[in-house]
């Protein structure tokens, strides 16, 4: 399955275990990143990867996150933006990019938002730009 953004064509890969084997998400990547790094052979720089973690409410998807990012500290986490106001202890840019409804409605607008989705009277989404600039840097980005 292939899906293309903007001028970019990123390969989207299902890794899903074998009935008879655990998944090795670590494993997996590093295949992922070889077989990128053969197509980028000619090129001066690796491409990161999109790596989209999907699971149900309560699967541990936090906390393999969190050991992918202790694992390889060079993959970027994907901050998704809100029109909901921050918690307390919550970090502008650290745990989302906090943005007015005509903020987020106006990045909407302009494209500029890879998708997003009204929740409970408030937008979620993901800011296209640091998504493409760390890819286009070379680092894989997890969300």
């Amino acid at each position: 399955m292939r899906a293309k953004f903007e001028e970019n064509s990123i390969e989207m890969v299902n890794i899903a275990p074998a009935p008879s084997r655990p998944l090795d998400l670590g494993t997996a990547i590093d295949q992922m990143r070889v077989t990128q790094d053969k197509k980028d052979s000619g090129m001066a720089q690796r491409r990161g990867l999109l790596i989209i973690l999907s699971s149900p409410s309560g699967a541990g998807k936090s906390t393999l996150s969190r050991r992918l990012g202790e694992w390889d500290r060079s993959i970027r986490f994907s901050v998704s933006a809100t029109t909901r106001p921050p918690r307390a202890g919550e970090r502008e840019g650290q745990d989302y990019f906090f943005r007015s409804r005509e903020e987020f409605e106006a990045m909407i607008a302009a494209d500029e938002m890879l998708e997003h989705a009204e929740v409970f009277g408030n937008f979620y989404g993901s800011p296209r730009a640091p998504v493409f600039d760390a890819i286009e840097a070379g680092h894989d980005v997890l969300f």
